[in-house]
């Protein structure tokens, strides 16, 4: 089957960054993914283990992942991540509604980039933020 888009488009799309959304609300994850999509080649996963079954088969650029999952939480997934050594220095950053001051340490502790409050943050600020953490990128 023949790709539907021109071929400046594929090239466009090859040459976005990967980015993992990783959150248990779908509806949050559609929202997000909306917002990134015309900046990154987002993939989502739904829980931990299914991020880092994601990060096994594709290495992102940067991961957006949810503080408070069923299953692992966020610092687990993220310590897991991290575990990894095509993970180390991958930017990730941690997405929650909680601005519980002990949890955004601890976050800060197991090694995340950024700590990105859902309820303060726009789709605009969203996208900045990674971008300045993927250097190489911010002039796409």
């Amino acid at each position: 089957m023949l790709c539907p888009c021109t071929d400046l488009e594929c090239e466009n799309m090859l040459q976005r960054p990967r980015l993992l959304l990783v959150d248990d609300d779908a509806s949050f994850r559609r929202l997000v993914s909306h917002h990134l999509r015309r900046h990154f080649l987002v993939t989502e996963a739904s829980n931990g283990e299914e991020a880092l079954n994601r990060v096994m088969a594709i290495t992102p650029e940067c991961v957006l992942l949810d503080m408070e999952m069923p299953g692992w939480s966020g610092i687990e997934t993220l310590e897991q991540m991290r575990s990894l050594p095509r993970m180390e220095h991958v930017p990730i950053i941690m997405l929650t509604g909680n601005s519980d001051r002990d949890k955004v340490i601890a976050s800060l502790g197991a090694g995340v980039s950024d700590y990105v409050l859902k309820q303060s943050c726009n789709g605009a600020e969203l996208v900045t933020r990674i971008l300045h953490m993927l250097p190489q990128y911010a002039q796409a």
